[in-house]
C-alpha cells in the first residue's frame, strides 16, 4: 500500500556518485522515474592551492586572493568570517565570494589605505567551511609578507615614461642610446619590445608616449630625419602618418577616434625654438597656429585633450587650450604635468619652494585652485623632475615628485581623499628623479623612477599597496 518508502543505508556503499530509478509494474508494464544522483561523499575537502602561498613575499593586495579546494563547497558556509585576514594582530575587513566552480574562493580587501604596512599578513580558513555534503573542512591558517609598495622589476634606461596596456598592465618607455619598450608580465618579469627605432643618442628631449582607449601603445620620437610615429599592434610598430616637423621635446596624444595629435618644440629662422601643435586629419597634418613665442620647458612635454578633442598645452611654464578657434591667454606659473577630470578641467601642479598646488583650467582659460595645498617641498634633482599628475576614477588627483630626506633622493606620492592630503604611501628608494605615474583599476599608484646611481641607468617600477 502506498505511500512506498526504501531505505538505503550508504555507509556501505564506496564513495561516488550513483543513479537511483524507482521502477513498478502498471498493467502487466514497468514503469520508471526519472534517475536521481546521490553522491555518495564521507570526505572532508582540503584546500589545492592558494595565492598568495604560505610564505610569500613581495603580495599585492590588490591581486585576487584565492584559496582553491579539493571539490565543491556549501555556498552558505562561505563568508567573510570562514575566510579571514589579519595584518600581525588587526583583523583586515574584507569580503568572500565563491567561484562559478564552486571550488575556488576569492578574499577581497575591503579598505587597504587603512592598513599598517609593511607587515605579516594571516590567512585563516574556519572549519566551519563545509562540502555539498556536509562534510567539514580541517581549517587552516598560514602568513605572507606584504609590502607597502609591490616590487614590480627593473628595466634598462631612464628618462621613464609610462602607460597601461589594455590588459592594466603596465608599459615603459626608456631612453639608453636608443628607445627601449618594456611591458610587465608578471612578478618583477618583464617583456621586451623591439624599439621602433635604430636611431641612436635618445634621452628625455626626443620622445613622447601615450595609449589610446583601447589600451594601443603610440610613440613619437625624433631621428635625424625628423619626427617619427608609430603604433604597436601587438606584434610590429605600424606607422601610418607623415612626420609633421622637426624639433625637440615632442609629445603625443590620441583622439577618441585614434588620430594622433603631437606637440613639439621647433626652430625658427633667426634662432630660439616655438612650441608648434598638429593633428592628423587622416591624410595630413592640421596645425593649430597661434601659439606666442615660447617652448614647452616642463620635462617630459605633456599634450592631453580634452573631452571635445580639443589640444591642451603647456608652454613657459603657463598652460593654453585651443578653444576651437584660438589658444587662450596664457595663464599659470611654474607648471607641471596635465590632466583632465570629468568636468573638461585641466588640471596641473604648480610648484612653489614649500607647496605643491594642483589648479584647474576651466574651458575659457581661467586657472583656479582644484584642492587645498599639499605642503610638501618638491626637489629639482635636476631640470627633468618635475611633479607629475593622475587624476583617480573618483576625480581625486594623485601628484608624485622628488624630493630628499637627510640629503638622500627619493620619490613622493600624495593622493587627495576629498577631504585632506594622504600621505601614508611612503618613499621610494633609491632614486634619482624623473618618476612616472599611472593608476592601475582606477586608483592604485604604479610609479616608475630612474636610478642612476647603478653602474649602468635603470628605471625601477613599483605598485602600491596602500
Amino acid at each position: 500500500m502506498p505511500p512506498y518508502a526504501f531505505s538505503w543505508d550508504t555507509t556501505k556503499e564506496t564513495e561516488g556518485s550513483y543513479q537511483i530509478v524507482a521502477q513498478m509494474v502498471l498493467s502487466g508494464q514497468i514503469v520508471a522515474s526519472a534517475p536521481v544522483t546521490i553522491v555518495v561523499d564521507r570526505t572532508a575537502p582540503t584546500i589545492v592551492s592558494s595565492v598568495p602561498a604560505s610564505g610569500a613575499t613581495n603580495v599585492s593586495l590588490s591581486d585576487p586572493i584565492d584559496v582553491v579546494f579539493s571539490e565543491s563547497l556549501a555556498p552558505a558556509s562561505v563568508s567573510a568570517s570562514a575566510v579571514g585576514l589579519a595584518l600581525g594582530a588587526v583583523v583586515v575587513g574584507t569580503t568572500a565570494s565563491l567561484g562559478t566552480d564552486g571550488k575556488t574562493i576569492t578574499v577581497a580587501v575591503a579598505n587597504r589605505s587603512s592598513l599598517a604596512l609593511p607587515g605579516a599578513m594571516t590567512e585563516t580558513v574556519a572549519p566551519t567551511i563545509t562540502d555539498l555534503a556536509g562534510n567539514a573542512f580541517a581549517g587552516a591558517s598560514w602568513s605572507s609578507s606584504v609590502p607597502l609598495w609591490v616590487d614590480l622589476g627593473t628595466v634598462d634606461g631612464g628618462y621613464p615614461q609610462m602607460v597601461l596596456d589594455a590588459a592594466g598592465e603596465p608599459v615603459v618607455v626608456t631612453a639608453s642610446g636608443t628607445l627601449l619598450v618594456s611591458q610587465h608580465a608578471t612578478a618583477t618579469t618583464w617583456t621586451g619590445i623591439p624599439s621602433p627605432t635604430s636611431a641612436t643618442s635618445q634621452s628625455s628631449n626626443t620622445f613622447g608616449i601615450t595609449a589610446d582607449k583601447n589600451g594601443d601603445l603610440f610613440v613619437v620620437w625624433r631621428d635625424p630625419s625628423g619626427l617619427q610615429l608609430a603604433q604597436w599592434t601587438g606584434a610590429m610598430w605600424e606607422s601610418l602618418w607623415t612626420s609633421p616637423g622637426d624639433g625637440a621635446l615632442p609629445a603625443i596624444a590620441v583622439n577618441s577616434d585614434g588620430r594622433p595629435f603631437v606637440s613639439w618644440n621647433a626652430a625658427v629662422a633667426g634662432g630660439g625654438e616655438q612650441a608648434d601643435v598638429a593633428s592628423w586629419t587622416g591624410t595630413d597634418w592640421n596645425p593649430y597656429p597661434g601659439l606666442p613665442f615660447g617652448v614647452c620647458d616642463s620635462v617630459p612635454c605633456r599634450i592631453v585633450l580634452d573631452t571635445s578633442d580639443q589640444p591642451v598645452v603647456e608652454q613657459g611654464s603657463q598652460l593654453l587650450r585651443w578653444s576651437g578657434s584660438t589658444w587662450t591667454t596664457p595663464v599659470g606659473s611654474a607648471l607641471a604635468g596635465l590632466a583632465i577630470d570629468g568636468s573638461n578641467q585641466v588640471l596641473s601642479v604648480q610648484d612653489t619652494t614649500t607647496q605643491l598646488q594642483v589648479v584647474a583650467l576651466s574651458a575659457a582659460g581661467s586657472l583656479s585652485n582644484y584642492v587645498p595645498v599639499l605642503n610638501a617641498a618638491a626637489d629639482n634633482i635636476s631640470s627633468d623632475d618635475a611633479p607629475q599628475l593622475a587624476i583617480d576614477d573618483l576625480g581625486e588627483p594623485v601628484i608624485v615628485w622628488a624630493g630628499r630626506s637627510a640629503g638622500a633622493a627619493q620619490i613622493n606620492v600624495a593622493r587627495w581623499t576629498g577631504a585632506t592630503w594622504d600621505q601614508n604611501y611612503g618613499a621610494l628608494t633609491p632614486a634619482q628623479g624623473k618618476a612616472a605615474v599611472v593608476l592601475a583599476q582606477g586608483s592604485i599608484p604604479i610609479v616608475a623612477w630612474e636610478d642612476n646611481t647603478t653602474a649602468s641607468l635603470t628605471t625601477h617600477v613599483a605598485k602600491s599597496n596602500h
